[in-house]
């Protein structure tokens, strides 16, 4: 009798730990998703100290959780979590940077058989004689943040800018959603390589999996580095 009391009073022990754990994860989870909406959906490159307190917050949490000791399944839960962080920006327009028009440009020249590495952007609004080029006009032009020079983007990244647009030939929210699934699709597999290198020591990856910078940067403002890092890894 002696013995089954105190089993029972160390399993309950144990439940109100694992309950505690439990509400802990759940409240951060809900933190990490509150500021990448924030960045992803709320700010603009113009809101400097929202911008700022934001991040920082994430970073400190960040780091502060990429520090702690977890089991393999809180592990896991970290991990699951840093993928849902990347679908959610899934639907937001690119806040922090411009360059998704400059792909949407590039990718409607190549859709109407025009090499985007031939001219400069402004070559099509001033000096272009020939027929009119559907969807390439002055008010596309004029979100571009590099006008005055040539395309920088790689032929794997034409290749997407050429199938986004393909796809949405007049929408740059569509465009910009099929070049989120792309980059969505080599984080997840970057992710998925990571834990495949560091499988003896996952906690690891969590410093890749859950960057604020990361997560934004690439999922939500379409930076091609998170091509490069998958690649990289493969």
């Amino acid at each position: 009798m002696i013995f089954d009391h105190r089993e029972n009073r160390e399993t309950q022990r144990f439940l109100s730990f694992c309950e505690k754990n439990f509400i802990k994860h759940w409240i951060i989870a809900l933190l990490f998703l509150f500021l990448t909406l924030g960045l992803g959906y709320g700010v603009q490159q113009s809101d400097f100290y929202p911008m700022i307190a934001m991040y920082g917050l994430f970073f400190g949490l960040y780091v502060w959780l990429c520090q702690s000791d977890f089991s393999k399944k809180e592990i896991h839960f970290y991990i699951g979590l840093g993928i849902v962080l990347r679908v959610v920006l899934l639907f937001a327009l690119p806040n922090l940077s411009d360059d998704v028009y400059r792909f949407i440009w590039d990718g409607r020249l190549i859709n109407q058989g025009i090499n985007p590495f031939e001219y400069l952007p402004s070559y099509y609004i001033n000096d272009y004689q020939g027929e009119t080029i559907s969807g390439i006009d002055k008010a596309l032009f004029e979100q571009l943040n590099s006008p005055e020079y040539f395309t920088i983007y790689p032929p794997i990244a034409q290749g997407v800018f050429a199938l986004a647009t393909c796809l949405f030939p007049t929408s740059i929210f569509g465009s910009s959603f099929v070049i989120k699934l792309f980059l969505l699709a080599c984080e997840v597999g970057s992710i998925f390589l990571l834990i495949k290198l560091f499988s003896q020591n996952l906690h690891t990856t969590l410093w890749y999996v859950l960057n604020p910078l990361i997560i934004v940067e690439i999922c939500g403002n379409l930076h091609f580095e998170g091509a490069m890092v998958f690649f990289l890894l493969l």
